[in-house]
């Protein structure tokens, strides 16, 4: 009997031992699903932290974008405007030099929209098929002479006189639409900030 009772003790501390032993094992089991999920978690908060902020740098250039889009369009329908409304108010009393004058300048207009709707049209592209930017060997005095182009009504309109001072340079590397776009709108905010009657110089040299 003190045998049997002995064997029964026995298999109870084996009994509570594998228990034990289970109990355990299926804390580490949790505890490591627990820590992996955690850490999971701080994965995909970090993930969703920067796509956060690459959101709002997203929207930031979008706004920008459509900032500089908006303030590029308002010129050259301006334009259109302002002639198509003397046209239509005082034709009859027109000489016809005057008449081509305005014709001019309406064509003028209609290039400066063209090429603005080039430009976006490119933009669009590379946004939405990722290629590479085409960059190519540019003379910045052609660069100049198309900006001069492009802003004359406006400079005309504010009496503002524009002088362009180029030389004979190295041609340089880029991409020409992006070159256009930046120069475009420095040249239009110095005629925006210029008062009527004014002058702006645009300097072109080589430096080092």
């Amino acid at each position: 009997t003190e045998n049997e009772l002995a064997d029964i003790q026995i298999n109870k501390g084996r009994i509570l031992l594998q228990t034990f032993l289970i109990i355990i094992v299926l804390g580490l089991l949790i505890a490591i699903i627990l820590i992996r999920q955690n850490r999971f978690k701080a994965r995909l908060n970090k993930i969703l932290e920067s796509k956060n902020v690459e959101m709002n740098s997203l929207n930031a250039t979008k706004d920008k974008f459509f900032a500089i889009v908006s303030h590029d369009i308002k010129n050259p329908l301006s334009g259109f405007k302002a002639i198509t409304s003397a046209l239509d108010d005082s034709f009859n009393e027109m000489s016809e030099n005057d008449i081509k004058k305005y014709i001019k300048i309406l064509r003028n207009s209609s290039n400066q929209l063209d090429e603005l709707l080039k430009g976006l049209l490119n933009w669009s592209a590379l946004l939405n098929s990722n290629k590479e930017i085409n960059l190519k060997e540019v003379q910045l005095s052609e660069i100049i002479d198309k900006i001069v182009k492009f802003v004359n009504i406006d400079s005309v309109a504010k009496e503002i006189e524009l002088i362009v001072n180029t030389c004979e340079l190295p041609k340089v590397y880029v991409d020409e639409n992006m070159l256009l776009t930046i120069v475009r709108n420095i040249v239009s905010n110095a005629i925006k900030f210029t008062h009527p009657g004014g002058q702006i110089t645009i300097n072109l040299y080589h430096e080092n």
